[in-house]
C-alpha cells in the first residue's frame, strides 16, 4: 500500500448536515476520506505561509525601524561634520594671524625668521580610514580631510610654540628694547596713503612716500608708538607741526600734520602717551596724520612696526 493511502486510511467518510431551521429542506455534504486529508493539508499549508509571512513582516518592520535611527544618527552625523569643518576653518584662520604676528615681530626684532613655519608643516598624517570605512563616500572623504587637516594644525603649533618660546626669552633678555620698539597705531583713523611709490599730491609724475597717512577728524588724539624722548615739537616745512620721538636702538617716529602739541621738546613719553593731535598743517589736502618709522636713518614701512 502507497504512503497516500495508508495516510487516507487513517480518516473516514463523513457526512455533515446543515439544517438551517425546522422547515427547511436538510442539506448533506459528504466529505471523503480524500476530502479531508486534502483540507488539512491545505489548512496546514496556509497557517505555514502566514506564520512565514507575519516573521518576516516583523523582520522587516524591525529593519525598517534600525535603518530610520541609522538615517537619523547619519545626518546629524553630517551636520557635526559640517561643524567641525568649519571649525577647522577657524582654528586655521587664527593660527594664520598668529604666524603673521610672529613673523612681524621678528622682523621688528631683529630676530632669525623661522623658515620652516613660514613653509608650512610636514610629518606623518593620519588619513581617518578607520573611521572612514564606516561611513558613506562623501562623509568619509571629508573625514580624511579633518583628519589630514588636524595633523597639519598640530604640526604647526609645535613649530609655534617653540618659536613662542624663543620669543619669550627675548623679551624677557631684551626688556627695555621691546618697550622702545615702536607697536601701536599712533591714531585711529582710515589709512588713505600707504608706504612707497604713489603719484604727486601737489606735482605732475610720482614720488616715494616715506610714510603712512591716516585720515581723522580734526582733534583726534595721536598717542606715542613706544617709549622714547621728544626731539622735536615744532613746524617743520611740508610736515607742518610736527613730533619726533627717538626711543633709542636707532629707532626714531615722526607724526606729521598736526593741528596742535601735547608734548614738549626733551619730555620723556611712555607708549600709549597723548602727544598731539590730528591736523592738517603743512602740505595736506586734508585733515590727517603722516606716521614714520625710521631704523638707523633709513625710513622703513610703519605697517612692519604695528601689532595690533
Amino acid at each position: 500500500m502507497s504512503r497516500e493511502g495508508r495516510f487516507l486510511k487513517r480518516f473516514r467518510d463523513y457526512t455533515v448536515l446543515l439544517v438551517p431551521d425546522h422547515t427547511s429542506k436538510v442539506h448533506r455534504i459528504r466529505l471523503s476520506a480524500r476530502k479531508i486529508s486534502a483540507l488539512i493539508i491545505s489548512c496546514g499549508g496556509l497557517i505555514f505561509l502566514l506564520v512565514v509571512f507575519g516573521a518576516n513582516f516583523l523582520v522587516n518592520l524591525r529593519t525598517s525601524s534600525r535603518l530610520s535611527k541609522v538615517q537619523t544618527e547619519n545626518e546629524d552625523l553630517k551636520v557635526q561634520l559640517r561643524t567641525l569643518t568649519q571649525q577647522m576653518g577657524t582654528v586655521q584662520n587664527q593660527l594664520n594671524r598668529v604666524s603673521e604676528l610672529d613673523h612681524k615681530i621678528r622682523l621688528a626684532t631683529g630676530l632669525e625668521i623661522d623658515q620652516n613655519a613660514l613653509m608650512g608643516a610636514g610629518g606623518p598624517e593620519s588619513d581617518g580610514s578607520s573611521m572612514s570605512l564606516m561611513l558613506p563616500p562623501d562623509e568619509a572623504s571629508q573625514v580624511r580631510k579633518i583628519a589630514s587637516k588636524l595633523s597639519q594644525i598640530d604640526a604647526i603649533l609645535d613649530n609655534q610654540e617653540l618659536s613662542l618660546e624663543e620669543l619669550d626669552s627675548y623679551f624677557a633678555d631684551n626688556e627695555s628694547l621691546i618697550t622702545a620698539t615702536p607697536s601701536i597705531w599712533p591714531s585711529r583713523g582710515l589709512v588713505t596713503s600707504e608706504f612707497g611709490v604713489r603719484a604727486s599730491l601737489f606735482h605732475t609724475g610720482t614720488t616715494v612716500h616715506e610714510g603712512i597717512d591716516i585720515a581723522a577728524p580734526p582733534g583726534t588724539l595721536i598717542r606715542a608708538a613706544a617709549d622714547g624722548i621728544v626731539t622735536f615739537a615744532n613746524w617743520e616745512s611740508g610736515y607742518g607741526n610736527l613730533v619726533v620721538i627717538s626711543h633709542g636702538y636707532g629707532l626714531v617716529t615722526r607724526y606729521g600734520h598736526c593741528s596742535g602739541f601735547m608734548v614738549r621738546e626733551g619730555q620723556s613719553v611712555k607708549r600709549g602717551q597723548l602727544i598731539a593731535t590730528v591736523g592738517s598743517t603743512g602740505q595736506a589736502t586734508g585733515p590727517h596724520l603722516h606716521y614714520e618709522v625710521i631704523v638707523h636713518g633709513i625710513k622703513v614701512n610703519p605697517r612692519k612696526y604695528i601689532f595690533e
